[in-house]
């Protein structure tokens, strides 16, 4: 027959403990991914809007110079600017709303990261959960009313004296 080797709950929880920092620089690792990823899909639509800023621009200094004109005389050069102000207006504010288009369908905040890490927590919960039962039902009576206290390590209740991601340095 072989030995089973039985843990003690402060060498379980060294364990969890070492697991959850491996996670943690997981995410943060996933996290910078993910935001690069983000950061990267962001360059067309602002150079877009850039264009359409730029455009834009040129549009109100053809429109300024159309009233220039309009004041100036009243003859066919005013005219000239303002068919040239509506021809560079219209597409600045396509371009415009085309980026503002674009740019909404980029989502900062990284979604596999934060899965992931609800996904961590619970299982952790659950880690902690089971280890802290198999260990107390192993050393008190079946009999017993005493129903352990499992240490809020993942600090989900408020004043618990939760780990940090400092404490783990």
């Amino acid at each position: 027959m072989a030995l089973q080797h039985q843990r003690s709950v402060p060498e379980v929880l060294h364990d969890i403990v070492e697991n959850l920092q491996e996670i943690i620089r997981s995410e943060f690792r996933l996290a910078s991914t993910e935001i690069k990823e983000e950061a990267a899909r962001t360059v067309t639509p602002m150079a877009t809007i850039g264009a359409g800023i730029i455009l834009a621009i040129y549009a109100l200094g053809f429109l300024l110079l159309a009233i220039v004109y309009a004041l100036i005389t009243v003859v066919a050069p005013w005219l000239a600017a303002l068919l040239v102000a509506a021809l560079v207006g219209v597409p600045s504010i396509v371009l415009i709303n085309q980026g503002r288009e674009r740019l909404s369908h980029v989502h900062p905040m990284p979604k596999r990261m934060m899965a992931s890490m609800n996904e961590n927590v619970n299982w952790a919960k659950n880690r902690i959960s089971s280890n802290a039962k198999s260990e107390m039902e192993a050393s008190t009576p079946r009999d017993s009313p005493v129903r352990p206290k499992i240490p809020d390590l993942l600090g989900d209740e408020p004043n618990s004296g939760a780990c940090t991601a400092r404490s783990f340095d």
